[in-house]
């Protein structure tokens, strides 16, 4: 197992705690924070496993190159899209759009492209 495959799985653990996290952190009344929360969760998950199943290395790399943008996204959009205010749903975004780009940032680098070849 490549040591990306082991960083996507990770990731695809901390999107299902994206979908869930404004109902047990308590602030699922917000609903740009919520679906926010759910659909990043949910490309985290998706596109982690994706990612984590495939033998094409440059696949797998454009996969953790998208999931890194959403976390970039998940840092910004408590700004953006208005639930700064709500602390504990600013802080869990920044936090886990913080550790989802550094696990995609090592993920996207540390694919080889002689990863493809198969014997």
């Amino acid at each position: 197992m490549r040591i990306s495959d082991r960083l996507n799985w990770v990731v695809a653990v901390i999107g299902i705690w994206g979908g869930i996290a404004p109902f047990i952190l308590g602030y699922s009344l917000h609903i740009a924070a919520v679906w926010n929360a759910i659909i990043v969760g949910l490309a985290f998950l998706v596109f982690g496993v994706w990612s984590a199943l495939s033998e094409n290395a440059a696949s797998a790399r454009g996969l953790n190159w998208i999931n890194f943008l959403i976390g970039i996204w998940l840092i910004i959009s408590p700004f953006v899209l208005g639930f700064a205010s709500i602390t504990v749903a600013m802080w869990n975004s920044i936090i886990v759009g913080a550790v989802v780009g550094v696990l995609e940032l090592g993920a996207a680098l540390s694919i080889r492209e002689t990863e493809t070849v198969n014997y």
